[in-house]
């Protein structure tokens, strides 16, 4: 028994990852795609079932929507370069710092990756406005790819290091930069990642500096 649960449980993780390898491949596919009133394409769950040799309703048993799945992607191309730097490497540097080096990382991932960030975006816009503040919910896209939850937690060092003002809310104020970021790369498409992180580090940590 506890053989064939093993078993099948691999079976389950095998499929969860030919799907997510083949959305990753879909909305590479997409990224320099873009319609002719500039918005960026969204992935057709049928054709991502059909690369990923799946039928749609599997695609849906592992990832309830649409926007969860573009969230577990972005969270897995995000893994190395932004959540696990931002738990190791990022602990050696001040609060601040940490905070100004996380959000050009991800500038660079969203730059790198638009189509599907402009995913992510959506849903967590129309999540929020359906729901309100992220909850514990499996299908709510913010949980799944949290990065604002990182960034407060090194808000929150900057807070106790005298960097930020202590009026501040590291929660409150990790989701406004989040958000300006991801609008940032979808309303400037041909900027390059640099100049988006300095844009958006410019108007939000500047008002959070003590005076």
């Amino acid at each position: 028994m506890g053989g064939r649960g093993a078993a099948g449980g691999s079976r389950t993780e095998a499929t969860r990852r030919r799907i997510l390898d083949a959305a990753e491949e879909e909305w590479a596919r997409l990224d320099n795609v873009a319609s002719s009133r500039g918005e960026w394409p969204t992935v057709a769950m049928s054709a991502l079932a059909k690369r990923a040799g799946v039928a749609q309703s599997t695609v849906y048993e592992h990832f309830h929507s649409q926007g969860v799945l573009a969230a577990s992607v972005l969270r897995r191309l995000a893994g190395p370069g932004v959540f696990d730097w931002a738990d190791t490497a990022a602990t050696a540097m001040s609060g601040i710092d940490a905070v100004g080096e996380l959000v050009r990382r991800t500038a660079d991932l969203f730059v790198r990756n638009r189509a599907l960030a402009s995913t992510v975006l959506a849903a967590a816009a129309s999540y929020t406005f359906r729901h309100g503040p992220p909850a514990d919910d499996a299908e709510d896209p913010r949980r799944v790819f949290d990065l604002p939850k990182v960034l407060a937690d090194h808000l929150q060092r900057a807070v106790v290091d005298g960097d930020v003002r202590d009026d501040v809310d590291p929660s409150d104020a990790a989701a406004s930069i989040f958000n300006l970021l991801l609008l940032r790369v979808m309303s400037r498409p041909h900027e390059a990642a640099g100049p988006t992180a300095d844009h958006v580090l410019g108007l939000t940590l500047h008002g959070l500096v003590p005076r």
